[in-house]
């Protein structure tokens, strides 16, 4: 798997190699493991903020298919909370 770091704690030294290093002992040795952090030209506080405006965008252009993530109002108000259920499942397999 892979896990992506952001937010101030990846200033700290070798942080991203011995966070992976701890990681490691928890992972089944069969499974791949990196552990990444952005690169340096990026300010690793605004790091989340860009993940997140990235998946709306992405998220947004889906609106209209089977596998968007949103619920709008008129669809709550007339399937219900069930629809949360359905779209939130219907991400796994997106």
């Amino acid at each position: 798997g892979n896990v992506v770091l952001s937010g101030g704690c990846i200033k700290f030294p070798n942080f991203a190699a011995r966070l992976e290093r701890e990681l490691r002992t928890l992972v089944p040795q069969h499974c791949e493991l990196r552990v990444r952090a952005p690169s340096t030209a990026w300010d690793p506080a605004l790091s989340v903020l860009r993940g997140a405006s990235r998946w709306t965008a992405n998220a947004l252009r889906q609106q209209r298919t089977a596998c968007a993530p949103f619920v709008t109002r008129a669809e709550y108000e007339e399937h219900g909370a069930e629809l949360c259920v359905v779209r939130s499942r219907a991400q796994l397999e997106c």
